[in-house]
């Protein structure tokens, strides 16, 4: 069972829906058309299907206040705004809420946490959790961008927990993954690189701790990389060049022993809000390179994607790469300059720590 991959599913994560429109970009959609088109495929087949067990209190308050917590569960199908400390709870641009949107964000934080922990145990040596809302932007007071609780920061606590010492969380989501950053900005027992397209804080989150510069603070200076990308629309030859020339040796120096992918397949092509152009043979190739690099255990976390076919491409490419080492054809593009120049800032940034 060493080689094994354990997946984590239930049709409770699809209580969340819009009741206000007819349709969402983040809508039921995305886990159910990937699942079954996994099933399709044989893929699912091939791995161990792991039940969810709920998420203890101590954990959720490792991560969110429980002032935060009580206003989601207070949430109505007609709710239309919060006011908490001065702040809105939830960023009505980008997030819709309903009755069921707290159980719903629950439960996914529980199928996560709970493959975790079957990965801890030994019983599956890597996971994948089919399950939504999304993670990443959550942070310890807000839900944005579609997110509410931060299931892959309570996945990284519950690992530390047990016993593990070195985490990577690799976010390849094309938005910042800035709740993430947040919770382990000034920690270095997690070290967290990002992928994301930034446009000169142009693009969501649009935030400046999304740029290179932003790497961290005391203890976790230099455990926080961002590869922001500027201006050009990235392809697979960019971010093999990034990976190749940032995360590989990086994880080298730092050998984690667990790494937690946020895996948003919004930078694939025809994604109706990335708008790069990515395939699936590129996450392919990166998770082919972790497994050898890392030799360690893979956590995967669907984030964005707001394309049902793309999410399940991109997914059945990481599955299948985890379950197998059939690596894809890497005749790609080469980087493109603007590539070439946020990767030449990001080795400036941290090449004081990490030696590329």
């Amino acid at each position: 069972m060493f080689g094994s991959v354990g997946y984590c599913y239930t049709e409770l994560v699809n209580k969340h829906v819009n009741k206000r429109v007819s349709y969402h970009l983040e809508s039921p959609i995305r886990v159910t058309h990937c699942k079954s088109y996994l099933e399709e495929r044989g893929i699912l087949q091939k791995c161990i299907y792991i039940p969810y067990s709920p998420i203890s209190e101590a954990l959720l308050l490792k991560v969110h206040d429980q002032s935060y917590l009580d206003i989601l569960k207070s949430f109505t199908d007609d709710q239309k705004s919060f006011v908490f400390e001065n702040e809105s709870t939830v960023d009505y641009r980008y997030t819709y809420v309903c009755k069921d949107t707290y159980d719903a964000s629950l439960t996914a934080a529980s199928c996560l946490v709970t493959l975790s922990d079957q990965v801890l145990a030994g019983k599956v040596k890597h996971g994948i959790a089919l399950c939504r809302p999304p993670n990443h932007h959550a942070e310890k007071n807000l839900a944005t961008g579609f997110c509410f609780l931060n299931g892959i920061a309570m996945m990284a606590e519950n690992a530390l927990a047990k016993g593990r010492q070195r985490i990577l969380i690799l976010d390849w989501d094309i938005h910042h993954g800035n709740g993430i950053q947040k919770h382990f900005y000034r920690r270095n027992d997690v070290l967290y690189i990002s992928f994301h397209r930034y446009d000169h804080g142009e693009y969501y989150p649009g935030l400046k701790i999304g740029n290179f510069d932003a790497i961290g603070e005391g203890r976790g200076k230099h455990f926080n990389i961002n590869i922001a990308w500027n201006d050009e629309k990235m392809t697979n030859g960019d971010y093999k060049y990034g990976f190749d020339q940032i995360v590989e040796p990086v994880m080298n120096q730092y050998q984690p022993d667990l790494v937690i992918i946020a895996s948003g397949f919004d930078a694939m092509e025809n994604d109706p809000l990335g708008e790069y152009h990515l395939t699936p043979s590129i996450y392919s190739y990166m998770i082919n390179k972790i497994k050898d690099i890392g030799k360690t255990n893979i956590l995967i976390s669907l984030e964005g994607g707001y394309s049902k076919d793309n999410i399940a491409a991109g997914m059945a490419a990481c599955i299948e790469s985890l379950q197998d080492n059939v690596l894809p054809d890497t005749n790609w593009n080469e980087p493109n300059a603007k590539c070439l120049q946020t990767i030449n800032q990001v080795k400036r940034a941290h090449n004081e720590y990490w030696n590329f």
